[in-house]
């Protein structure tokens, strides 16, 4: 069923894809870089709390923010043998692990509630993001690996090991053949988990590798404009649009090289179908 699932968002996304315009550019203001620019017109009207979702979300945020930290930091340190299927492993495996790492007691109640989101995640799809199916996908494997009960039991000690087992197990049932780097995923999992804060230097010059400086910081730039809106918890679907718009940006800009588009890409496909994906939990 998961499989079928798979093969049929794909070429549900192949085809709405080959439409894409392709002779947009990035748009430049006076004084506000595009990126600035878009991110101001979703913040807009969202100074009050009537717009957001609501604030006890913030657990599901700290899960997010390491399900598109574990595709970027992945891609960023495999850039020239860039493994898609590879970096959807990471991801889930960040993903999952930073959600039982963060359980104090041996069950978690937010399973049942998630489990059969996925369909309603064809919502914020975006097929102009050459790598939007391995966000969708993100969470078809996450919905998976959640309907193991014998996680809840797992010691801490042995998580992210147990986690990337299943993991494995469940992409490999999506037929994507995914390369098995076991010791190097959880290498990058471990350094992940040790930051809350997804946006200082510290992250960024640990966790990602780039050989450009200035491109280096213009993938700051990007990365903490996009989460700033990220963290302003507005709603799902304003959220996707902010989204996609900024991927489009990022995808006509000449600062940067199509390895880094990618690792971007990545990231954000998996905020936008994460975002909407946790956020059912306060529908």
């Amino acid at each position: 069923m998961m499989k079928n699932l798979f093969l049929f968002f794909s070429l549900v996304f192949m085809a709405v894809g080959c439409s894409s315009d392709k002779n947009d550019e990035v748009l430049i203001d006076d004084g506000k870089n595009a990126y600035e620019r878009i991110a101001l017109k979703y913040m807009e009207g969202i100074d009050d709390e009537s717009g957001k979702i609501s604030s006890s979300w913030g657990w599901w945020k700290r899960v997010l923010g390491k399900d598109a930290a574990g595709a970027g930091v992945y891609l960023s340190n495999n850039t020239k043998n860039a493994n898609w299927v590879g970096g959807l492993v990471s991801a889930a495996v960040a993903s999952v692990s930073e959600m039982f790492s963060l359980q104090t007691a041996n069950s978690y109640p937010f399973r049942d509630e998630l489990l059969d989101k996925v369909a309603s995640l064809r919502e914020v799809s975006n097929s102009s993001n050459h790598l939007d199916i391995y966000g969708f996908n993100h969470y078809v494997v996450v919905n998976e690996v959640l309907k193991d009960e014998g996680l809840a039991s797992v010691d801490l000690v042995k998580l992210n090991e147990v986690v990337y087992d299943i993991t494995f197990s469940e992409v490999s049932n999506l037929g994507l053949n995914p390369p098995f780097e076991k010791e190097a995923v959880l290498g990058f999992i471990n350094r992940l988990q040790v930051f809350e804060n997804l946006g200082s230097d510290q992250f960024y010059e640990t966790m990602y590798e780039f050989d450009n400086v200035e491109e280096a910081n213009h993938f700051k730039m990007i990365s903490n404009s996009y989460k700033g809106v990220f963290n302003a918890d507005i709603p799902a679907n304003q959220f996707a649009a902010y989204s996609i718009e900024i991927e489009h940006a990022v995808s006509k800009d000449a600062q940067l090289s199509q390895q880094t588009k990618d690792v971007l890409l990545f990231e954000m496909a998996t905020y936008r179908y994460g975002y909407k994906y946790y956020s059912t939990l306060f529908e």
